[in-house]
């Protein structure tokens, strides 16, 4: 939303103050240093909780519209429109959801398996998108000319790159080559 865009989020780095926007703190977040995702977390989440009456107002109507848009279409549940969106049949994430329920050890495993190779006893929130390993090597703009996008669908999606979008950056930047990637089911790939 607009909103969530006009904010600015206090982080700390190398001892200086720096307010940044919604995307910056994002990336600060997967930092290597645990200081400066720490800092980009808490000032993210301080600036949210000092907005949240607000920001739970506009969850609270879209959420309501949302609601009010089932009832009209007479859904079953609240995840049909979701899946209708995805062309999957419900039946189908009912198994994943189930899968994932009974081997959600497999979670456990991965994040303390994390930890040890981060060489941190306990990881916190701001832990999970930490880098594994030192990144040594530097690419020039030259060399990374080629591209790797997301191509969700042909119809545009809320959240991911569509088709005709991917195309369009792809013959804006006229990279090398291109890969399109997340392809869905609608697109014959």
């Amino acid at each position: 939303t607009e909103f969530m865009a006009s904010l600015r989020y206090s982080v700390e780095i190398d001892g200086a103050t720096r307010e940044v926007n919604q995307g910056e703190a994002l990336v600060l977040m997967r930092a290597a240093s645990r200081e400066t995702r720490r800092s980009a977390w808490e000032g993210f989440y301080n600036t949210l909780k000092a907005n949240n009456q607000l920001l739970t107002f506009i969850y609270d109507t879209r959420f309501q519209d949302y609601l009010v848009n089932n009832r009209m279409r007479s859904y079953k549940n609240v995840a049909q429109p979701r899946h209708l969106a995805n062309t999957i049949d419900g039946k189908a994430v009912d198994v994943m959801m189930r899968v994932v329920e009974r081997n959600h050890a497999i979670a456990h495993r991965y994040w303390a398996l994390k930890a040890k190779l981060l060489g941190i006893k306990k990881l916190e929130l701001y832990d999970q998108y930490a880098p594994l390993g030192d990144v040594k090597e530097r690419f020039s703009y030259a060399a990374g000319k080629d591209m790797v996008l997301d191509a969700l669908r042909r119809k545009p999606h809320p959240t991911h790159a569509h088709l005709a979008l991917s195309l369009e950056w792809i013959a804006r930047a006229a990279p090398r080559r291109a890969v399109l990637t997340n392809m869905h089911i609608d697109l014959d790939y």
